[in-house]
């Protein structure tokens, strides 16, 4: 079977399988639909605020340690002697 002809089956079939679950009650599938919305939206916005939270870490991890390698190049240059003229 091609897979432009699967894909369009695969979503009738889930349709038809749900369909009756979710006319039994309107309140009952409007209210566990919103329960399952919320949980998704959980899921999608949590990965997100954990990877911004390490990237707003990182990012100062890194400006520390480039001010720290930027203090340590001006202490070297502060401290080694002028070369001699010959």
């Amino acid at each position: 079977m091609p897979r432009a002809l699967r894909t369009p089956l695969w979503a009738l079939a889930a349709l038809l399988a749900f369909s009756p679950v979710a006319s039994a009650c309107p309140y009952c599938a409007l209210s566990q639909g919103t329960d399952t919305l919320i949980f998704i939206l959980f899921f999608l916005v949590i990965p997100y605020l954990v990877v911004t939270g390490v990237w707003i870490w990182m990012k100062r991890v890194l400006a520390a340690e480039r001010r720290e390698l930027a203090e340590q190049e001006q202490a070297l240059e502060s401290s080694e002697p002028a070369p001699r003229a010959r």
